[in-house]
Order: structure tokens, then sequence, then C-alpha cells
């Protein structure tokens, strides 16, 4: 997983929605994205993926590509919405839900 506080979008790949049993299905606002590679890649569905870190539990919305970078891309908008804290040096993250603060 990577969380990436310069993108905007949530990423997942096809091959881990199909490793995990997840479905598919269209994406309500199909759109393209050119960061991947120098390509254009369509955007044309989307998945709900369970994160479970700790004792933390929730349900996000992916939108999926394919790419060989990473599995799955948590953005900017997660971190805003989980008040999110990085720690650079130990690789950690903190956010905070119901005025309870994890790691």
């Amino acid at each position: 997983m990577i969380i990436d506080g310069g993108s905007c979008v949530n990423i997942i790949v096809e091959t881990a929605i199909e490793k995990m049993g997840l479905k598919a299905k269209p994406h309500p606002q199909p759109y393209n994205v050119t960061w991947v590679d120098k390509t254009v890649q369509a955007i044309t569905q989307l998945c709900q993926v369970p994160i479970h870190m700790s004792s933390y539990h929730d349900q996000v919305w992916y939108d999926i590509l394919d790419m060989d970078v990473a599995h799955i891309l948590l953005v900017r908008l997660w971190l805003y919405d989980l008040d999110v804290i990085s720690f650079g040096r130990s690789n950690t993250h903190e956010f905070k839900i119901n005025e309870k603060r994890w790691c």
C-alpha cells in the first residue's frame, strides 16, 4: 500500500481485486489518466475495498487502474478526511477516527 499526499485519486490494481475476490462496478464518471506512463489510460471501473489497520476498519472506494507500482494507493483526500499525520523517519502514519488517534 502507498499513502501519497500528492495524489487526488484512490487507486487499486486489477490483480489485487482478483486476489481479494472483490467485485468491480462501472465508474459513474469515467475519466482518463496520463500520470502512470506516457500513455492515456481510461478509468472505467471502481471497487469498494475493506481496509484493516490494527483495530481500525473501513470501506474505501477505489478507482481501478492497470499499473505495476503498487497494489493500493491512498491519497490526499483520505489523508485529509482522517486527519493523518505522517512520520517520515519511522515510515508510519497516525490518524483520527471518532476523536481517537490510531497508529
